[in-house]
């Protein structure tokens, strides 16, 4: 259903080739955005965009507005929202911009490609600031793309975390392209965002490649951790030289990053913490950091900028709550084979047994403190990580681990090694023998454990490619460990594993949950 607050010859038109208007995303640097998706049935069925309107000036404005829309149009690049589509608003035909000389202005609506994911500004907002081998992740990316843009001829004009979204496999994508239409810096007054934009932009002058390295490089510096690697820090610093002259190109900013750290994924927040994230910035307040990170699984466009008047408040709000709902719902996926435990389990008696098998905690306390006992958790996790092992889905380990620990590295690392010898687990699973709580944390509601967890991997297989059995891994003895659990929006979860394995783990598979 159509939102009143979209204007009416904009729902028109996007209505006429084949789009419903869902309702404002947000405000960007050049006005409000709308979501839309194509109507079923349609050429653009299911297709998910982000509608911006462009006014196209009468006259040699509108040529050069056209040259630029053709070559962007034509422009695809992994780290660049796409322009799915460009709809006339107001009677301007079905061609691009009018030519050279035309008499009159012109309105159309530059439909891009819904990023899913969550925009910089909250994700910085709410974690801890990025280690070197993230900010390479996000600086070399995002770079490559702006390179691409340079040598079309055509500049962002406003790179701001604002405008980097993150998507949920960690990729950082360029939206709010319409500076890249128009030759003008984002913002109302043309002069970029604060802190962000180049000296010259500041000074009034239009964007060129170098203020989009400058931009780029203010970015990483917002998100760079202190300390750290001081190549790394020097070589971004140097990008953010007053004169332009002195900055290195795109793509040479990409390569010296790249030879500089080696890059490492990033870590997104709990879904919960970027929603309460995401509302404290609309109200104006410093967003909550959060050491436990897991990946969100999507979200909206990006986040509404601020602005004066009744309307752009309204539009931010909606913007704001979408994401918080699609966060929200899109992490918790259903709960994990046994993973109902993780949040429903009864509290387990002092010295109690659970009907799992489970030993209540050893030192008199109960296990009720918290949201769901974390000692049923730990059993259920341990079982359900050998299952996303053996089915091969790096992914799908945020059902048992805190996305960016020690934890959920260590089994991607086991996971990428039997990827580049070309194989694949088969025919694993975790047999858990005893589950006994440790340590927990103080307070109400219960938010960190440590379980003792013993458990046995079953006989299983590595499969090469074609198919053919490279190996049989015989079953395993038992081996205990400590499993560091934080509890999250989605449920109990791993951070850490330590103790003394009583047997080595085969494959790098470890016998428990972490």
């Amino acid at each position: 259903m159509e939102t009143d607050l979209v204007p009416p010859d904009l729902a028109a038109a996007l209505r006429a080739a084949g789009y419903r208007v869902g309702g404002p995303v947000g405000v960007g640097s050049h006005g409000p955005a709308w979501a839309a998706v194509g109507h079923a049935g349609g050429s653009s069925a299911g297709t998910r965009v982000v509608a911006t309107v462009l006014t196209v000036p009468a006259g040699s404005g509108g040529t050069e507005l056209r040259r630029r829309l053709v070559t962007l149009r034509a422009l695809t690049h992994d780290h660049l929202a796409e322009i799915v589509d460009v709809v006339p608003i107001d009677g301007a035909g079905a061609d691009l911009p009018p030519p050279a000389g035309s008499p009159q202005a012109a309105q159309w609506a530059v439909l891009l490609a819904e990023v899913p994911g969550v925009n910089l500004a909250t994700l910085l907002a709410a974690r801890p600031p990025l280690a070197d081998g993230e900010v390479v992740t996000l600086v070399v990316p995002l770079a490559q793309a702006l390179a691409a843009l340079h040598d079309a001829g055509l500049v962002h004009g406003d790179v701001s975390p604002a405008n980097v979204v993150v998507r949920p496999d960690g990729r950082p994508v360029l939206v709010d392209l319409l500076g890249a239409l128009t030759g003008q810096a984002g913002t109302r007054d043309g002069r970029g965002t604060p802190a962000f934009a180049a000296p010259e932009v500041e000074r009034g002058h239009r964007p060129g490649p170098g203020a989009d390295v400058h931009a780029l490089a203010r970015v990483a510096l917002a998100g760079l951790a202190p300390g750290g690697h001081p190549g790394l820090r020097s070589l971004i610093e140097r990008a953010c030289a007053a004169d332009p002259g002195r900055r290195p190109s795109a793509a040479d900013l990409a390569d010296r990053c790249y030879a500089a750290v080696a890059p490492e994924p990033l870590a997104l927040p709990d879904a919960a913490v970027l929603a309460r994230t995401t509302l404290a910035r609309l109200a104006g307040e410093r967003g909550p950091r959060s050491a436990v990170t897991i990946r969100p699984a999507g979200s909206r466009h990006r986040a509404a900028r601020r602005g004066p008047g009744a309307v752009q408040a309204l539009v931010a709000a909606g913007a704001v709550l979408t994401c918080a709902a699609v966060v929200v719902a899109l992490i918790a996926r259903g709960p994990a084979v046994g993973s109902a435990d993780a949040r429903t389990a009864a509290p387990t008696p002092s010295g109690g047994v659970d009907p799992s098998g489970a030993a209540g905690p050893a030192d008199g306390r109960r296990v009720s403190s918290g949201p769901a006992d974390p000692v049923a958790a730990a059993k259920a996790l341990t079982e359900r990580r050998a299952v996303l092992l053996a089915a091969d889905d790096p992914d799908a380990l945020a059902e048992v681990e805190v996305v960016g620990s020690d934890a959920q590295r260590a089994d991607l690392a086991m996971l990428a090694g039997v990827r580049a010898a070309g194989q694949r687990i088969r025919g694993l699973s975790a047999e858990v023998a005893s589950v006994r709580l440790v340590d927990a944390g103080v307070g109400e509601p219960l938010t960190e454990a440590r379980v003792e967890v013993s458990s046995a991997l079953t006989a299983h297989r590595r499969v090469a490619a074609d198919g053919t059995v490279a190996a049989e891994i015989p079953a395993q003895p038992a081996r205990t460990v400590v499993l560091t659990m934080a509890w999250t929006s989605a449920g109990w979860r791993v951070v850490q594993v330590a103790g003394s394995p009583t047997g080595a783990p085969v494959d790098g598979v470890s016998g428990t949950g972490g």
